[in-house]
């Protein structure tokens, strides 16, 4: 299922990218994250890999995200692995004035 969403926000895209970029900030824009950890690869570079922890109601859902492109500020893209399932996610992100970002996302999921 491929699948595109806009979010526009008050921020300039340094300050976007500056808390996007920051593991420590995961948890605030990612619903029901526990945890993560570095598995491999120089964290933040393409190739590299970490386990996300995730609590949906009351699943436990881990995923090995697989940073395919990280082109910030520009572009970051991932690739989202669990069991029995995988998921791409590509980030743009979009100067919409000096105060204002576009963040456009395209996902792209499948169930194996």
């Amino acid at each position: 299922m491929l699948y595109t969403h806009e979010i526009q926000i008050d921020l300039p895209r340094t300050k976007v990218i500056e808390l996007f970029d920051n593991t420590d900030n995961l948890k605030e824009w990612q619903t029901g994250l526990q945890g993560h950890e570095f598995i491999s690869g120089e964290p933040g570079k393409e190739g590299s890999t970490m386990k996300l922890d995730f609590m949906i109601g009351k699943r436990q859902i881990d995923l090995l995200e697989t940073i395919t492109k990280n082109n910030l500020p520009e572009a970051f893209e991932g690739k989202y692995e669990w069991k029995g399932g995988w998921n791409t996610l590509k980030n743009q992100f979009i100067e919409l004035g000096e105060d204002k970002t576009c963040l456009l996302y395209t996902s792209d999921a499948a169930d194996e």
